[in-house]
């Protein structure tokens, strides 16, 4: 892999929202933008031996059944993450992931219920109100706990 490609990835790495970034996901932007790179494989071999580099979580697909492009489609890529050794990981970095990624789990949730069957019995949509309540309870609880304000003595069982 060339200096300008490695630059660019130091780059994106070190401005990106999230810690780990998926390799695929990376490779793929890279690619589209017009960099020489290794096909995928020889890819994530070579940045995993790079020193300057973290190889970190490798995300399996959860069903065989599920279509990579598409899934891709929404952001979601499957394999290894990646991570710059140097880029520390704050506590503002993990309470602004922590939240969004909280969030975003009520948003779907919320558009869940929004799509439910008119048929849905109401045993089933009293579940699905409740895991919305459970999840909004969680998001105050991380962000209690990033302030410094967390009750102990309580918790939602």
């Amino acid at each position: 892999m060339d200096q300008e490609s490695l630059d660019k990835i130091i780059s994106l790495l070190e401005t990106a929202e999230e810690f780990y970034v998926p390799v695929k996901k990376l490779w793929k932007e890279l690619r589209q933008d017009g960099f020489a790179l290794p096909e995928y494989d020889a890819f994530v071999e070579e940045l995993g031996k790079d020193e300057r580099f973290e190889i970190g979580i490798d995300f399996k697909k959860a069903k065989e059944e599920w279509d990579d492009a598409e899934m891709e489609k929404h952001g979601y890529f499957s394999g290894p993450r990646i991570k710059l050794k140097t880029r520390e990981i704050t506590k503002d970095d993990m309470q602004r992931v922590a939240l969004k990624r909280a969030q975003y789990m009520i948003d779907n949730l919320v558009k869940t219920y929004q799509a439910r069957p008119k048929d849905m019995s109401s045993k089933d949509e009293d579940a699905l109100i409740e895991v919305m309540r459970k999840a909004k309870k969680m998001k105050e609880h991380l962000g209690s706990m990033f302030q410094g304000k967390e009750n102990k003595g309580t918790r939602d069982k």
